[in-house]
């Protein structure tokens, strides 16, 4: 069942993609990555993906522009926010906006296959 599913990641941080796109790989993901937005909006218009999990904390476009950008041209995919920003102002940005949950790169990147497979049950 994994096998079908795909999921984009977006983040800026190399190692960060590196490590996260082979635990999801190694987990039988299909597996995309853009380290900036520009090539994020090109794969989010030319692919459907399963899940798009994304960086909160980008140069040029942040996570939150991205999911706007992404309801703008109603693309239907499942979000997740992977990131180290958790004060409670960005707790509360992340209430306002319609994604599927909020994964800490802190506590929860090692176990990253088992919540995406939730998102995607």
């Amino acid at each position: 069942m994994r096998l079908r599913k795909r999921i984009l990641l977006v983040e800026d941080d190399e190692v960060t993609v590196a490590l996260t796109r082979r635990m999801l790989v190694d987990a039988g993901y299909r597996v995309d990555a853009a380290v900036e937005s520009g090539n994020a909006i090109k794969l989010l218009t030319s692919h459907i993906y399963d899940l798009v999990i994304l960086d909160i904390s980008m140069p040029t476009l942040s996570g939150f522009d991205l999911v706007q950008l992404m309801e703008s041209f109603h693309i239907n995919s499942k979000i997740a926010f992977l990131t180290n920003l958790e004060d409670e102002e960005t707790l509360a940005k992340v209430k306002k906006v319609k994604i599927n949950r909020l994964i800490s790169k802190e506590r929860e990147l090692m176990i990253l296959p088992d919540i995406v497979f939730e998102i995607l049950a």
